[in-house]
C-alpha cells in the first residue's frame, strides 16, 4: 500500500472542486472538507478489540492494513457504534487486504478478528 500523506488528500480534494457547472458548488463544499485533513499513523496507539472515539469533532476516515495469520477462513469486522460494517475474509497466512470506513464525529469504532486476529500492518487516521 502506498504511504498516505497531505499532498495526496489535497490532491483528492482538488479533483473534487472541479466539476461541471450544475455539480460545482456541492464539489466545492466536499472539496473544503478535505483542506487542512491531516493523516495519523496510529498504528503504535491502537489495538484490536479496543473500542476507540472520534473525539475530533468531525468525521474520520479510518484505514487499516492486515494479513492472515493462520492458515484457514477467518476475518478481520469493523464496527461503529456498536453496528457491523464489514468484514474482510483471510484464507492463508500472508494475504494482505486493506479495510477503509468513516467514523463520524462523536461515534466509535473497533476492530477485531473473527476466529483469529490477523496481524496489522497500518493502522491511519484520516482527520478531515
Amino acid at each position: 500500500m502506498s504511504e498516505l500523506n497531505n499532498a495526496n488528500v489535497k490532491m483528492v480534494a482538488d479533483a473534487l472542486a472541479v466539476g461541471n457547472t450544475a455539480n460545482s458548488a456541492a464539489n466545492n463544499a466536499l472539496a473544503g472538507s478535505f483542506y487542512g485533513a491531516t493523516v495519523q499513523n496510529v498504528l503504535a496507539s491502537r489495538a484490536l478489540w479496543v473500542t476507540y472515539p472520534n473525539t475530533s469533532g468531525r468525521p474520520i476516515i479510518v484505514i487499516i492494513n492486515a494479513s492472515g495469520a493462520v492458515n484457514g477462513a477467518h476475518d478481520l469486522a469493523v464496527h461503529v457504534n456498536n453496528d457491523a460494517m464489514m468484514q474482510e475474509r483471510f484464507s492463508k497466512v500472508g494475504e494482505w487486504r486493506t479495510v477503509v470506513f468513516f467514523v463520524p464525529a462523536g461515534a466509535t469504532y473497533i476492530a477485531f478478528g473473527v476466529v483469529a486476529n490477523p496481524n496489522i500492518g497500518k493502522w491511519h487516521e484520516v482527520r478531515l
